[in-house]
């Protein structure tokens, strides 16, 4: 009777706090609750695995800002699916008033990539797909530090997020170190945009690791993230860092972040899929 009781109250508590999350969605600029119709104005390929979709509301209306290392759900029927699927896609890019973007890596796996793959092949420009408001709790905070963005695979997504948002902020000088890890030169999304910024922006420093390649150059580097190459590059003691990426990935570079002299409450982390914590 006990454990009723307080699985009762828990379940009220978390019920309450999720009708206040949809009326504050609902009340600011911009906000929704619910499945809302948008329309793809653009689908444009970044690597060999990843393609990124550019929604614009179907009803010409205001959207709602967001926080750069946020997401949105989308909500789609693939044709094979027996009922509708919802998943959630990491916001791509800084925050437009008229359009989101989000950057989709294809799953191999029919099952684990039934969206996935559903959007890579059979969403084209013109489609209509539904949203749900953007959400999350992994964000960039307001830095008054210099900025370090690690991510492995498809975590660079919110990375993109944050590191167009900084770049576009004229009060913002500080350093910024990305650090980006894939297999290999055709998986490396965003290169060429990522180029484009460094040469505009002095206070941004790339940093890029090959797993599955061995041909080293001036900025890539081969095999696994080693965080040590940037010791007399970064102070590790004024440096506030987010990371994104797998799990086992993220506990390698934190631990490397640790010895480097990083403390706890100055990494914060994403996971893509069931969170677990990385220590």
């Amino acid at each position: 009777e006990a454990w009723i009781k307080a699985y009762q109250l828990l379940a009220t508590v978390l019920i309450d706090r999720e009708k206040a999350l949809y009326q504050h969605s609902r009340e600011e600029q911009g906000g929704w609750t619910g499945p809302r119709a948008f329309r793809v104005k653009d689908k444009i390929k970044e690597s060999e695995l990843v393609t990124s979709f550019i929604f614009e509301p179907v009803d010409g209306q205001p959207i709602r800002q967001y926080q750069p290392g946020q997401y949105i759900a989308v909500r789609v029927k693939p044709e094979n699916a027996e009922h509708i699927e919802i998943r959630q896609y990491s916001l791509s890019d800084k925050y437009h008033p008229d359009h989101y973007r989000i950057s989709v890596k294809r799953e191999s796996s029919p099952i684990k990539g039934m969206v996935s793959n559903h959007l890579h092949d059979a969403v084209e420009v013109g489609d209509t797909v539904e949203l749900m408001p953007p959400a999350g709790a992994f964000f960039l905070t307001q830095p008054s530090r210099p900025v370090m963005l690690i991510s492995g695979g498809v975590g660079l997504t919110p990375m993109m997020s944050m590191l167009e948002t900084l770049v576009s902020d004229e009060a913002y000088q500080q350093d910024i170190f990305f650090l980006h890890t894939c297999k290999n030169a055709q998986q490396h999304s965003f290169k060429q945009r990522l180029t484009a910024l460094k040469q505009t922006h002095t206070n941004l420093h790339d940093f890029y690791w090959y797993s599955e390649e061995t041909n080293a150059s001036e900025d890539i580097h081969t095999g696994l993230m080693d965080i040590n190459l940037l010791r007399d590059k970064v102070d590790f003691n004024n440096v506030e860092v987010y990371l994104c990426g797998p799990l086992e990935f993220m506990r390698f570079v934190r631990l490397q972040l640790h010895v480097n002299g990083v403390p706890s409450e100055r990494i914060h982390f994403e996971t893509f899929g069931p969170h677990d914590d990385i220590i």
